[in-house]
């Protein structure tokens, strides 16, 4: 015989059961208790709609792993980012010391000989 979904599980019924957080339905008798079913309906339909929110639950789970691990590797891609951008400022600060030190003449021959040929 076909029911509609209505008959079998009302607006209600699925809010009732979406106030669960996953993993705390376990069974399908606490189904019908949550439902105020009775034992012929919970035979015939709390092991379906068991089956769903387990359904539901690993895909979520599965989601939300998904999810973290973007965040993570946002967060790690941003760290890197400033960790570059940090050296490379601290590369243009350090040439433009030693220029500086250069053409004010406080850098001894030698050292001018050691620099220049490590920029070539």
């Amino acid at each position: 015989m076909v029911r509609p979904a209505s008959f079998i599980l009302d607006n209600k019924g699925i809010q009732r059961l979406a106030r669960f957080k996953a993993g705390e339905i376990t069974d399908a008798a606490q189904i019908a208790s949550i439902l105020s079913e009775t034992y012929e309906w919970q035979d015939e339909w709390a092991s379906g709609i068991l089956d769903v929110i387990h359904s539901f639950d690993r895909r979520l789970a599965a989601l939300r792993r998904i999810d973290t691990a973007m965040a993570k590797a946002r967060q790690k891609k941003a760290r890197k980012d400033q960790d570059t951008a940090g050296f490379q400022e601290s590369t243009r600060e350090t040439e433009r010391r030693v220029s500086q030190r250069i053409s004010a003449g406080r850098v001894p021959l030698q050292n001018r000989v050691n620099i220049a040929s490590s920029q070539s």
